[in-house]
């Protein structure tokens, strides 16, 4: 679900006030904004005075070449448009609840939540399971938050010491049928979680002897 975002951070006052004008047309203007939804908050009135406000001692800062008491005085207007504009943010969020497409009318940018990356933790709960099917088993297992997929080893080795990729070992889903075992062989498996980052932690291993 997108989010509205300011993004302020690195503007210079002149790129703020260009800005914030933008933002208050673009809601003005359009009837997302309007009854039956929420009506602007803070009012775009409110809004225009503070830019104009800022707009104003930064003129006397042009004008005087700085000083004290004139940057001072910017700063403080400054810092009023910044609370509020995050103001006019909240509000568009709000009724945007989340629609991309309401943020953008509002000329305001937006990010989608990030997706959390880093190594992740093993799955649990790993079940090797025997099938009526001669030669396949079945490898179920509870899922990681932040996985995109999932990949099986396996290994005949009784102390598991030795891992081997197999066909299809890839899934999407917390569960996969490996095919094509010898009958009579005890095999042991691991499932590893995957994402952007890479992968994650191994689990705990769960052997089966193939029917």
């Amino acid at each position: 679900m997108a989010k509205a975002a300011l993004n302020f951070r690195g503007l210079s006052v002149p790129e703020k006030i260009i800005r914030s004008r933008g933002i208050v047309k673009a809601v003005g203007a359009s009837s997302l904004f309007q009854s039956p939804n929420p009506v602007p908050h803070p009012p775009l009135s409110i809004v225009t005075n503070a830019i104009d406000a800022l707009e104003e001692a930064q003129k006397k800062v042009d004008e005087y070449g700085g000083g004290k008491k004139w940057t001072g005085a910017r700063n403080g207007h400054e810092k009023e448009l910044d609370k509020i504009m995050a103001q006019v943010t909240r509000y568009v969020d709000f009724v945007a609840n989340g629609n991309e497409e309401v943020i953008q009318a509002a000329a305001l940018h937006f990010k989608k939540p990030s997706v959390k990356k880093g190594r992740l933790p093993a799955v649990q709960n790993l079940k090797a399971l025997a099938t009526d099917t001669e030669g396949t088993i079945r490898l179920v297992w509870k899922g990681v938050k932040g996985a995109a997929s999932f990949k099986a080893l396996m290994s005949a080795d009784a102390k598991q010491q030795t891992w081997k990729e197999f066909k299809n070992n890839i899934a999407t889903d917390t569960q996969m049928e490996v095919n094509g075992l010898s009958p009579g062989v005890k095999w042991w498996f691991i499932i590893i979680p995957i994402n952007a980052a890479g992968e994650g932690d191994p689990c705990d291993p769960a052997g089966v002897r193939v029917q």
